[in-house]
């Protein structure tokens, strides 16, 4: 089932973002990436284009998340929406722990699909199982840091991490199509400014805080999202 995003289940304080943009004429806030909002300010967009900015969502309590489903927007004549993301995860917002590329934290190995149906429609199949204990994914007191020593160069630091997991990369940024670290999984998105696409986490996500790092955009960063999933007993 959808976690609250569109509906409003989720209130406007339990969203956060690295930063919005903000005029005299617009607002871009946190607040506003939820899909399928109307306006003529009616997603998250960061102040720069940069895959330093995130989104943040707080579920004041443990959920089983099982897909994540997003959506551009347009500004004027500008069509803007994200073409890649990763994620990461925490259970007190202090420690986080990224959605990795390789080994047993690897989550969304399923194809984006286009969402047509209603998010229930979709999130009826994936949470099926919901009420039995699933082995939670994430590396569980992993701490991320990241660290923008230069134009040309992003570094990554995981604490907690085994050595062969750790790694430090280099992304060559650029306007549009700024490239990844290669440690974690990347989740195609979206490919125009209206449609929605979910990505089904395989296994789910066990967590309280979900991060949503963009890294790749058309035009700008503009984000509108719903996350599906359902309530779970399990402590982590």
């Amino acid at each position: 089932m959808p976690l609250g995003m569109e509906s409003r289940r989720i209130p406007d304080q339990r969203i956060s973002a690295s930063s919005h943009s903000t005029n005299v004429f617009s607002t871009w806030s946190p607040s506003q990436a939820r899909l399928n909002l109307q306006g003529r300010t009616n997603a998250w967009r960061p102040q720069s284009n940069s895959p330093n900015e995130w989104l943040q969502v707080d579920f004041e309590a443990t959920k089983k998340v099982t897909a994540i489903i997003t959506q551009g927007a347009k500004a004027v004549f500008t069509h803007m929406f994200v073409k890649e993301f990763a994620v990461s995860s925490s259970q007190n917002g202090v420690h986080w722990s990224p959605v990795l590329q390789d080994g047993k934290e690897k989550v969304g190995r399923a194809a984006p699909q286009p969402s047509r149906s209603s998010p229930g429609a979709a999130s009826s199949a994936l949470c099926s199982e919901c009420a039995h204990s699933i082995f939670a994914t994430a590396v569980s007191q992993a701490v991320l840091f990241f660290i923008l020593r230069s134009s040309q160069q992003l570094l990554v630091h995981v604490d907690h991490v085994p050595k062969s997991q750790a790694h430090c990369s280099r992304a060559q940024h650029s306007r549009q199509h700024p490239s990844f670290l290669s440690p974690f999984q990347i989740f195609k998105a979206n490919q125009d400014h209206t449609g929605t696409v979910m990505n089904t986490l395989e296994p789910p996500l066990f967590a309280r805080y979900v991060r949503i790092h963009p890294r790749q955009w058309h035009n700008h960063i503009a984000l509108r999202i719903e996350f599906l999933g359902c309530d779970t007993q399990q402590d982590y």
